[in-house]
Order: C-alpha cells, then sequence, then structure tokens
C-alpha cells in the first residue's frame, strides 16, 4: 500500500505480475521498497491477467519439497499473449530435459556471463543456503552452481561438472530458475548487497523500465544447540 512507500517517495508501479504466495520474500521487499505489483495465487492467473508485452514472474512457493507446476500450454499461452516470463524450480521446461533435483553441499552460485554487468562480474560467488535445484544442461547459463575455490570470487573458473541455475530459453522470451532464488531473505543467501543487485538486474530483464533498489536488513538468528 502507500505507506509502505514511505513519507515523501512515489510508489513504482512495475510491469509485472506475480504468482506467488503473499509472504515470498521478493513480493514483500517490493513492496516494502515502494513498488506497486500484481500479485497473483496461480501462474494462469497471472498470466491471464497480464498486458501483451509485460512480465510474470512464476514464483516457487512449494520449494523444497514440490516442484512449480507447470505445463506446455502456459509457456505457449505467455509466448501468444507476447509475455516475458520468469519461472523458478518448474516440472516442465520447454525443449529442456529436467533431471532429479539434488541438494547443494560444497557447491556456491557463481556469475557465469556478463548479463549482469560490472556490479556483479563472471566468477562472483555467490551462497544459496540448503540450495535444491534441477539438474539441466543447456548453453550459456547467466548463473551456475559449482563447488569451486575462493571466497568472493572463483578463483580457478568454473569447473565443467557446473550446473545452470539461472538462464534464458533459446527462441522464447522466457527465464528460468533451477531453484528458488526468491527466498533469499528469509533462506539467508548471501551476500545481501549482490543479491540485491541481482534481483534489480534480473527485473530490469523483464521490465526495461523498471530502475528500482533494494536494499533490507538481513534475518540474522541466534543458534542454540
Amino acid at each position: 500500500g502507500p505507506a509502505a512507500s514511505g513519507p515523501g517517495r512515489e510508489a513504482t508501479t512495475l510491469n509485472l505480475a506475480l504468482a506467488c504466495s503473499p509472504e515470498n520474500d521478493l513480493f514483500r521487499l517490493l513492496t516494502s521498497s515502494g513498488c506497486t505489483c500484481a500479485r497473483f495465487d496461480t501462474a494462469r492467473q497471472a498470466i491471464d491477467y497480464a498486458k501483451p508485452g509485460s512480465a510474470v514472474l512464476i514464483l516457487a512457493d512449494g520449494y523444497p519439497d514440490s516442484l512449480t507446476k507447470m505445463d506446455a500450454a502456459l509457456y505457449d499461452v505467455a509466448q501468444h499473449r507476447k509475455l516475458r516470463l520468469y519461472v523458478e524450480y518448474p516440472d516442465h521446461i520447454p525443449g529442456i530435459e529436467v533431471g532429479a533435483a539434488r541438494t547443494a553441499i560444497w557447491e556456491r552460485a557463481v556469475v557465469a556471463s556478463d548479463a549482469f554487468g560490472d556490479r556483479l562480474p563472471k566468477l562472483r560467488i555467490l551462497s544459496i543456503s540448503g540450495c535444491r535445484y534441477l539438474s539441466t544442461s543447456v548453453a550459456d547459463p547467466m548463473l551456475v552452481i559449482a563447488r569451486v575455490a575462493g571466497f568472493d570470487t572463483a578463483v580457478y573458473g568454473i569447473p565443467a561438472t557446473a550446473s545452470p541455475i539461472l538462464f534464458k530459453l533459446p527462441e522464447r522470451d522466457v527465464l528460468i530458475a533451477t531453484t528458488k532464488l526468491s527466498g533469499f531473505v528469509t533462506g539467508r543467501y548471501a551476500p545481501t548487497k549482490e543479491w540485491g543487485l541481482l534481483w534489480q538486474s534480473i527485473i530490469a530483464m523483464l521490465d526495461s523500465s523498471a530502475d528500482i533498489s533494494l536494499k533490507w536488513t538481513p534475518r540474522v538468528r541466534p543458534a542454540y544447540s
């Protein structure tokens, strides 16, 4: 609502519809940052509502236990209506074989392309705690998950065994995340600044007029034995 944008700040209306629960981190952060965007409970509702040329984000509410239900028809309707899509942890990806879900143990997320510009350069390391991801193989992923050496940069590069975490589908205006990237606040993904930059970049890819700044206080809880 208007109160969330704070005194003296104009609310920014984003050309986006989100399919997610009202508790989703990304939706809550966008709203508290003074952005207005439509939210729906199902992917079908969001796709039916969205204006041609706008974007729909279908977020992984069931993660890590259940995949996001996405049949071929939903992707086709979105393409027919000229919608840009961002889909997390889907049970179906057009033209790509989806393998079993795996749980990362030592692996970390690594920026694998120049898609995010100088502020989030190639080989920058991000952490996704308890990451569960779908195994696939694609050319030119933007983010991968891999076991790499280094503190904030993968000093020896990206190994051939890396799995894609974020990529664009060939021939379609669709971004696929093979894990839940939108759980970055409650999941305590790190570092906070880089996750803000990553989401600002993803939103700009979906809505080229969006110029937003995402900042939040990381949730740190005491650990008791």
